[in-house]
């Protein structure tokens, strides 16, 4: 038994005992037995006041350790236990920020060396349909390749044949009034959109877009396009029960979807899954079509987009529920990295875009090691689509 249980624990145990002991010292007739009684609980309420204190402040100590340390061992775990994933099958949904990773899939194939999937022509398989052999350059020698990014209508019977059996899936979303918006304008010198009238042509299109649509579903980029290029088939737009079972058939299917909303937050959770490092997901966003003067939209228009396009917002919200249920999981380290990566893309977007520095050197950190960007790197980050293809042809393909 410690000092403290065997001398203050009998001597004062709680509140009556204390009035106990003070009945006690006044029928006491010695004042000097009074006095060292007085002095005993003196000094034990002073010792114990002492080894509180002291207990207290070794338990703050031990939380305030464990605290800075947990992040650091997590993150090691991390990339010790995960493989640099090389395998990877990217969903190019159209309008949904899919060019800016599309760049950052078709780098990490050239850094790395690998047999990227490119189109025979351009930077699309097919706008409307699923992949077939005909539709991209084979040059790999076994036939099955690394990567996959360029557009296509998914469905992974037919893209599974030309990848290996342990190929990651990613898919991207987007809120889809936004994504039908950056559509509208993307595409609005086709015809069935450049005939819409108005100053306001989305929101007269909206009041009744059958009126505007084109014939044939597969020429439209604003009728649940999300949906239609995830594979759901244009011939079941009206069937709502099935695109439930679509969607959960898509969860079962892809390892991972990106949302536009949460797009830094995005790439970091896709490093972790690929093993990749900060470097890799370095990039600089790509605008295309990007509107001057953006009209305005009331509540019954969004409402009505909503009634119209109501599969593309069962597959996002599917998907966003997914995604924010793996955030809400993430700790102190994740967000810790986040800020860190925000804060490196800021510094590398100013160096490619402002300075004429020839190399960016990248100090190590906890997230990453000593790296450097250059200005190669950055003409890469910058290029668009097409030329960048095009690099890849002449590089891996010998006519």
């Amino acid at each position: 038994m410690t000092f403290k249980g065997w001398f203050v624990k009998p001597l004062c145990p709680d509140f009556a005992a204390c009035c106990a002991t003070t009945m006690i010292l006044f029928r006491l007739r010695r004042r000097r037995l009074r006095m060292l009684f007085l002095y005993a609980i003196s000094v034990s309420l002073v010792i114990a006041v002492i080894l509180r204190m002291r207990m207290k402040r070794t338990q703050t100590a031990d939380h305030l350790n464990r605290e800075h340390k947990q992040p650091i061992a997590e993150e090691v775990v991390n990339n010790v236990t995960v493989p640099e994933v090389h395998h990877v099958v990217f969903l190019k949904v159209h309008k949904a920020a899919s060019s800016t990773v599309m760049n950052i899939f078709m780098r990490f194939g050239i850094s790395r060396n690998l047999s990227v999937m490119v189109p025979k022509t351009l930077n699309v398989f097919s706008q409307s349909t699923y992949l077939h052999q005909n539709q991209f350059l084979h040059y790999s020698p076994d036939g099955l390749y690394d990567i996959l990014c360029c557009h296509v209508v998914y469905r992974k019977t037919s893209i599974a044949p030309y990848f290996p059996a342990d190929t990651r899936y990613i898919g991207i979303v987007r809120e889809p009034f936004q994504q039908f918006m950056s559509a509208f304008f993307y595409y609005k010198h086709l015809s069935y959109l450049k005939k819409i009238p108005g100053d306001n042509p989305v929101a007269t299109y909206l009041q009744d877009p059958l009126k505007f649509e084109p014939d044939h579903a597969l020429s439209s980029y604003t009728n649940n396009r999300m949906s239609f290029d995830f594979g759901y088939p244009y011939r079941e737009f009206n069937n709502t029960p099935r695109m439930h079972d679509y969607v959960d058939q898509l969860v079962s299917e892809l390892d991972f979807v990106i949302v536009v909303e949460y797009f830094d937050e995005s790439l970091l959770m896709l490093k972790q899954l690929l093993g990749w490092t900060l470097k890799d997901i370095l990039y600089i966003p790509r605008k295309y079509g990007a509107r001057h003067n953006t009209p305005t939209f009331t509540r019954e228009d969004r409402e009505r987009h909503k009634q119209w396009a109501r599969l593309d917002y069962i597959l996002y919200e599917r998907f966003l529920n997914i995604f924010l249920e793996k955030l809400y999981q993430k700790g102190k380290s994740f967000y810790e990295e986040l800020k860190a990566f925000k804060n490196l893309r800021a510094q590398m977007e100013h160096f490619c875009t402002t300075t004429k520095n020839k190399v960016l050197s990248v100090p190590g950190s906890m997230w990453n090691k000593h790296f450097t960007v250059s200005r190669n790197d950055c003409d890469l980050m910058q290029m668009n689509a097409v030329p960048l293809i095009n690099l890849v042809r002449r590089r891996y393909i010998v006519a």
